[in-house]
């Protein structure tokens, strides 16, 4: 399959395989990323993908359904798996974390007294005048 015409300008329409809606959907239900589904159902390349997510809004309403159909299975996954004591909880938040920007946010405010801004007095002196 190739995604430009005979002059190499990209195509306007994707050609894709019977059926890959189903396909697709069918995929990304069993928690499946993006690139299996370019690669096992699509078969087009990642900037051939993106291309047609900014131009076809039926392309885009599919694959939109898809990834939230993934995001629900890796969340019924942990869920149902919290009273597993075998369950790698670990690995399950590290593939949250990279999958969908989860993290431990730690954040840390310095503020002055009475929670006014610090400011710095710095004197520099030569090493002669110390």
């Amino acid at each position: 399959m190739t995604d430009t015409v005979n002059n190499n300008t990209p195509k306007d329409k994707l050609d894709l395989p019977p059926d890959w809606e189903r396909k697709a959907l069918a995929l990304y239900s069993l928690g499946a990323h993006d690139i299996e589904v370019r690669t096992k159902v699509l078969r087009v390349c990642k900037a051939t993908f993106y291309r047609h997510l900014s131009i076809s809004a039926e392309f885009e309403e599919v694959i939109e359904h898809g990834r939230e159909c993934a995001q629900a299975w890796w969340l019924q996954h942990g869920r149902e798996q919290l009273e597993n004591k075998e369950f790698q909880t670990p690995l399950w938040f590290k593939n949250m974390s990279n999958r969908y920007g989860w993290g431990d946010k730690q954040q840390t405010e310095i503020t002055g007294k009475g929670g006014k801004e610090l400011t710095w007095n710095i004197n520099i002196v030569s090493a002669g005048d110390a």
